[in-house]
């Protein structure tokens, strides 16, 4: 969507602490590992992070859990020798925008990391790279997708990595990746008509979005998500039910709230039907 109108910048997006609670991920591995400390250490390290301190460090057969300070951050992590369950879980494996092999490798994991952001940074941005970095660091456990319940998202690790690389920290927590950090479903109604839903926008203070559709209008979809969620983050834009946008000549939308029947689409904030309009209607 670039034509999309944009006024001039004024200030920058606002920081957001993401929702009632930072963020939390989990990731999926082999084999349990058992002790980590020294994985996540070395890992972590390896990042350029030399100023590192743990704390609460609890070993038992099954599980092991510790603290872990870095660059201001405080994060929790506990690894656990058995699959990750649940119903934020399955919606997560189903929705995973990846291979058929990859899938089936996540559906077959059989232990798992629950990585929880406590305290430092209060940019959403900042607490989401501090867990991938972390993430990144305990990959020679075993740990090989990145699980974000929050998201409806999985993405195997080597994808989070290649993503990451792309830009320096600084600009990815300026220019949050939502097609990492954020969701993109489909709720489908029969072989024909799908549910298109953005997921986690509202950690930045932005509301999610739905558009009624057909699979050859995902991209379609994915593309305006994400355009408004710039355009709203750049802009401060307080968009609501009952408004319109056009972007570009072509483009006129109407925001819409969920019908009950489609409680479904309501993620973790305000979440905003779309429906494309006639311009020439309104001229």
């Amino acid at each position: 969507m670039s034509d999309i109108e944009q006024q001039d910048e004024t200030e920058g997006p606002a920081l957001h602490w993401g929702g009632e609670y930072p963020p939390a991920i989990i990731l999926l591995a082999g084999e349990y590992y058992g002790p980590f400390r020294d994985v996540l250490q070395q890992g972590l390290q390896a990042q350029g992070f030399l100023d590192i301190a743990f704390s609460d460090e609890v070993v038992r057969e099954e599980s092991c859990h510790l603290v872990c300070e870095f660059d201001g951050h405080v994060i929790r992590v506990l690894g656990l020798n058995e699959d990750a369950d649940g119903e934020a879980v399955q919606n997560a494996l189903n929705a995973a925008n990846c291979t058929r092999e990859d899938k089936a490798r996540m559906r077959a994991h059989r232990s798992h990391f629950f990585c929880q952001y406590l305290d430092g940074n209060p940019d959403v941005s900042a607490q989401l790279m501090a867990l991938c970095q972390v993430a990144l660091a305990l990959e020679k456990t075993g740990a090989f997708a990145l699980l974000d319940m929050e998201a409806w998202s999985c993405n195997p690790l080597l994808i989070v990595r290649q993503l990451l690389q792309l830009e320096s920290a600084e600009q990815i927590i300026a220019n949050p990746p939502v097609e990492l950090w954020g969701g993109f479903v489909k709720f489908f109604v029969d072989e024909n008509n799908i549910w298109f839903c953005s997921k986690a926008y509202h950690r930045w203070g932005v509301p999610d979005f739905a558009w009624f559709g057909q699979m050859p209008q995902a991209q379609e979809a994915y593309d305006l998500f994400r355009a408004l969620f710039s355009y709203v983050r750049e802009h401060g834009a307080q968009l609501k039910v009952g408004d319109t946008a056009q972007f570009g000549d072509n483009l006129l939308l109407r925001f819409g709230a969920i019908d009950p029947e489609n409680e479904f689409l309501q993620g973790g904030g305000e979440t905003l039907v779309i429906e494309r309009l006639n311009p020439a209607a309104f001229h």
